[in-house]
Order: C-alpha cells, then structure tokens, then sequence
C-alpha cells in the first residue's frame, strides 16, 4: 500500500481547519470507561459472526487486523477472545512519547507533529483507563501477546512471520488504498486465509454521506448539522478535497472487486441504515441522479467475506 495522505492539494489553511475539526471532534467522544466498553461490545458482536459463519471458536483461533492505525485499542481488545493476534500497518503504534517523535524519521514533520499532539492531548490518559476497563471485562485479555507487523498487507514478505490466519478483519481502511493496490491485497489476504475462515471489513464508503470524510459529516455529528447544503457536497462538487487519500470507490465497486478477487459477499449490511435521510430532498436526490439508495446510504458497510474456490479474475 502507497502512503498517500491526500485525496487532492489541500493547501497549509485548510489543513490546520481539518486538525482543529478533529480535536473539536476528539474532545467531544466518548472517552475512557464508556469509550472502552463500547468498543468491546461492537466487537464481540463481529466475533460472534465470525464464530456463527464458520463454526470455529475464537479461543481456538488466529486473527489478522490489517490496518491498526496510531491507536491499535481493536487490536488489544482481540487479544482477550483469540489465541493469535496479528496486526498490520504502515506505520507502527503510537504507544508512548517516544514512538510519536519516532515517527518524523518515517511519516515527515507533519504526521510527527500529528501524532505528537494526539498522544499529549487524549492519549497518555486514555490507555491506562481502557486498559483497565477491559482487564475487568475480559479476563484473557493479554495486549502484549499482539504481534504487530510494519508494512503493506499486499506485500508477500509481510505475511512471512504471520503465516494463515483464520479472520482478517479491517475497519475503515479499504476506502484508503487505492484501487489496484487494493485488488493485489485482497488477493494476498485471500492466500493467507486457513480453509474456512473469512474476512470481515468495514470501510466507510465514498457514496454514503459520511464518505467525504469531512469531521461535520461523520456520524457523532452529521445529525446535529442545521442544513443539508453540504450534504453528500463529495459527491456533487468537482473541487472537493479532504486532507486525507480516498479512493472515491462506491459501494458497488468495492462489492464488484470483492467478486473479481475470489470472495463471495456473504453480508453486506449499511450499518446506519437509512442515515440523515432527512438531508435527500427532492432538490438534494435531483443533482443526486447518478446514484441509488444503495450508495447514498452505504457509510459505514459491513462486508463479510468468503474465499470461493473457482477461478480469480487476473
């Protein structure tokens, strides 16, 4: 996978609005006790489908998080249900001080000042209360047992100390990866799947409303906008940038390239439903034309899939 950080040129003024939206945004979640709880139970319930779709048992099993990110809490969390926990990223974890400043030797001063700021502002004071939250949740949990791997989950040589897994999972990253790079993953992940076992991604697609990825359209505050102007404004405006890297793919693509690279779509579930249906008036849906309800209320798309066994599109 590239380290692309952009979807257009976003120039140095609207790169500090989009930092302070997000720690507008930060402040305003929910943090520690409430925040770990959260994530626990939304997880178990993946688990529990990846237990129900493939008669496996988690405690028995190996599971794959292909992009952790900064802050790999999902990571963790897996740690107390499976037996093996692998985690891939680009970049490594920001766990400490130090692996902040680290990171300028690889990402450049402007992710390092990024994730300096984020570990000062709510991290340092966040891991001790979720790590023991889910201590008193979970009574296997065991965070130093995951094994985090620095590089592309396309890439052959990542998966050399990994092996096969019985779980991939991956949320809000396929939308990040451009398409090709994406299509040669999908087949790699799908190498390394043990007989069986199955992916569960969850990206926010492009088409839903959330899929601009602007901090006001996310869902913790799409609902509380006072117009729909900006609605969907990623899908009408020629000009629209956001200061991170989006593939623009719809709902359809991504289900198509799922198809194309060996997998059988057996969910494909909108998590939000039908979110801010409010904002699709009759003015909104007519410059909306060239999309369905299938991709204005895609957002947030849980995709379960299984490998097939026939021929894979080259």
């Amino acid at each position: 996978m590239a380290k692309t950080n952009s979807s257009g040129k976003v120039g140095p003024i609207e790169k500090l609005r989009y930092a302070a939206a997000l720690i507008r945004h930060r402040v305003s979640e929910a943090s520690g006790e409430e925040a770990a709880l959260h994530e626990l139970r939304e997880l178990q319930g993946y688990v529990a489908s990846f237990e129900q779709a493939t008669g496996k048992r988690a405690a028995d099993s190996s599971v794959v998080e292909i992009g952790f990110g900064p802050r790999p809490r999902r990571a963790f969390l897996l740690s107390g249900m499976f037996a093996q926990v692998h985690a891939i990223d680009l970049d490594a974890p920001i766990l400490s001080l130090g692996d902040a400043l680290r990171t300028a030797r690889t990402n450049g001063i402007e992710r390092a000042v990024k994730s300096v700021a984020r570990y000062a502002l709510f991290d340092r004071r966040e891991w001790p209360k979720f790590h023991a939250t889910i201590r008193r949740e979970l009574p296997g949990y065991a965070p130093d047992k995951v094994r985090f791997t620095i590089g592309s989950a396309g890439d052959e040589a990542t998966w050399a100390a990994i092996g096969q897994a019985d779980l991939m999972i991956s949320f809000d990253v396929f939308e990040h990866i451009p398409p090709e790079e994406l299509r040669l993953m999908l087949g790699t992940v799908r190498s390394h799947l043990r007989p069986g076992g199955m992916v569960i991604s969850r990206p926010c697609v492009f088409t839903g409303i959330t899929g601009g990825h602007t901090v006001e359209w996310y869902p913790q505050h799409a609902e509380q906008q006072p117009s729909g102007d900006t609605a969907w404004a990623h899908l009408t405006d020629p000009d629209f940038t956001v200061d991170t890297y989006l593939n623009r793919m719809s709902r359809a693509d991504m289900r198509a390239m799922f198809e194309a690279q060996g997998f059988e779509v057996t969910r494909d579930h909108a998590e939000l439903g039908r979110f801010c249906e409010v904002h699709l008036t009759p003015e909104k849906r007519a410059l909306l034309k060239g999309y369905d309800d299938y991709e204005l209320f895609s957002n947030n798309v849980e995709f379960h899939l299984k490998p097939r066994h026939d021929r894979v599109a080259a």
